[in-house]
C-alpha cells in the first residue's frame, strides 16, 4: 500500500510544473497604443485648440491703434455769429522700435506658451505609459496566478483520487481545497483590477486597450549619466518652459526700455468759422516723462528673478533625474540578487521531491510553496518598480 501510495504521489507531481514566472511571449506594441493616444486623449485634443489661440493670440497687438476720426458742430451764442465746424483725422505711432521690439515678445509669448503646452503633453502621455506599465503587470501577475491555480486544482483531484483510494486523509484533501479557492479569489481579484484600468486605457485612447496584446514590458533605450542630461536639457519640456521663461522677461525688458521713447501723432485737420475755412496738416509729440517711470526698473528686476529661478528649476529637474537613476540602479541590482537566488535554490523542484518522499508533510508542503510565492511577488514588484522608473527617466520619450 505504502509503495503504491508513492507512485501515485509521483504522478500527481509529474502533472505539477511550478515556474518562477510565465509569459504568453506575444510581443505587444506599446508604440502604437501611445499613437492612438495622441490622436484620441481628450486632454490632448484641447491642447491642440489651446496651441492654436496661443497662435492667434501672438498675432494680436502688433500694430498701433487708430486712426481717430473727430468732427464738430458748434453753433454761435450771439446772432450772427455763425456756426463753427471741424474735423480732423489722426494717427498716433509710438517709437518705430517698439513694434518690433513687442513682436519679440508675442513670439516669445507663443514660444512659451507652446512649451508649456508641450509638458503638458509629456505628462500626459508619461502617465498614459505608466497605466500600460501597470496594466501589463497585472497580465504578468494574472498568468503567474493562472498557473498556480491550475496546479492546485491538479492537486486537489489527485488528492481526491488518494483519498477515494485510501491513501490521504480528508483533512489533507480540505487542506488543499481550501488553498485552491484562495488562490481563485486572489485571481478573481486581479481580473477586476485589470478589467479597471483597461477602461482608463480606452477613455484615453479611443477604445483602443486592445492594442496591447502581450505581457512585455515596453523597452527604453540605454544612456549613460552625461549623455542622458544632455539630452533632457535639448529636448524635454521642463527645461524648455524655463528657458523661455527667461526669453519672455529679457523681451518685456526691451519693450519697457522702448516705451520710454516719444509717441508721434500726425493729422489732417479742417475748422471752418464765419464763412471762412482753415485747413491743413496736424502733428504731436507726446513724451511719457512719469507714466513709464520705474517700468524698466520692475521689468529689470523681473528678468534677474526669473534667471535665478529657472537656474533653480533646471539643477531640480538635474537631480531627480539623477535620483531616478540612483533608484533605477539600485532596484536593478536587488531584482538581480532575488533572480540568481530563485533560479539557484531551486525551490520549488525541492519541495516537490521532498514531499514525494515524505520527508515532509503537506501543510509542510503548502507552507514552503507560500513562502517561494513569496519570492515570485518580490520579483514581480521589483520588475514593476524598475520599469516605472525608467518611464520616468525617459518621460520626455513616450
Amino acid at each position: 500500500m505504502k509503495n503504491k501510495a508513492i507512485m501515485i504521489t509521483k504522478r500527481i507531481f509529474l502533472m505539477i510544473c511550478i515556474t518562477l514566472l510565465v509569459q504568453r511571449g506575444v510581443a505587444q506594441d506599446t508604440a502604437q497604443f501611445i499613437d492612438s493616444v495622441k490622436t484620441n486623449h481628450p486632454a490632448l485634443k484641447s491642447l491642440e485648440k489651446l496651441d492654436a489661440a496661443s497662435r492667434a493670440e501672438s498675432r494680436t497687438g502688433l500694430y498701433p491703434s487708430g486712426p481717430d476720426i473727430s468732427a464738430g458742430w458748434h453753433p454761435g451764442t450771439r446772432e450772427g455769429s455763425g456756426i463753427k465746424r471741424t474735423w480732423s483725422v489722426s494717427q498716433s505711432f509710438d517709437f518705430p522700435t517698439i513694434y518690433g521690439r513687442i513682436a519679440e515678445l508675442k513670439r516669445s509669448d507663443l514660444s512659451l506658451a507652446i512649451a508649456m503646452s508641450r509638458q503638458l503633453e509629456t505628462e500626459i502621455l508619461a502617465d498614459a505609459g505608466n497605466s500600460v506599465i501597470e496594466y501589463i503587470a497585472l497580465l504578468k501577475r494574472i498568468d503567474v496566478a493562472e498557473l498556480r491555480v491550475r496546479n492546485m486544482e491538479k492537486l486537489v483531484m489527485a488528492y481526491s483520487l488518494m483519498v477515494d483510494n485510501g491513501e490521504a486523509t480528508i483533512l489533507e484533501l480540505n487542506r488543499v481545497t481550501a488553498e485552491a479557492v484562495t488562490l481563485r479569489s486572489e485571481l478573481a481579484g486581479l481580473r477586476g483590477e485589470v478589467s479597471s484600468i483597461a477602461i482608463h486605457l480606452n477613455y484615453i485612447s479611443g477604445n483602443n486597450s486592445q492594442l496591447i496584446t502581450g505581457d512585455k514590458y515596453p523597452v527604453f533605450p540605454v544612456a549613460d549619466r552625461e549623455e542622458l542630461l544632455k539630452e533632457k536639457r535639448e529636448l524635454h519640456p521642463g527645461f524648455a518652459v524655463n528657458r523661455m521663461q527667461v526669453e519672455k522677461a529679457d523681451a518685456g525688458l526691451k519693450v519697457s526700455k522702448t516705451s520710454r521713447l516719444p509717441r508721434v501723432t500726425v493729422g489732417y485737420s479742417s475748422e471752418s468759422v464765419a464763412g471762412e475755412e482753415f485747413i491743413g496738416p496736424m502733428a504731436g509729440l507726446s513724451i511719457p516723462l512719469w507714466e513709464k517711470s520705474g517700468n524698466v526698473s520692475a521689468a529689470r528686476a523681473a528678468l534677474e528673478w526669473e534667471k535665478s529661478k529657472a537656474a533653480a528649476d533646471m539643477t531640480r529637474l538635474e537631480n531627480e533625474t539623477l535620483s531616478l537613476l540612483n533608484a533605477f540602479e539600485a532596484v536593478s541590482a536587488n531584482l538581480k540578487e532575488v533572480r540568481d537566488y530563485a533560479e539557484g535554490s531551486e525551490a520549488g523542484k525541492l519541495l516537490d521531491i521532498s514531499l514525494q518522499t515524505g520527508a515532509i508533510t503537506l501543510t509542510e508542503y503548502l507552507a514552503g510553496l507560500q513562502d517561494y510565492w513569496a519570492v515570485e511577488e518580490v520579483i514581480l514588484d521589483l520588475e514593476r518598480e524598475k520599469i516605472l522608473l525608467l518611464s520616468a527617466i525617459w518621460d520626455h520619450r513616450w
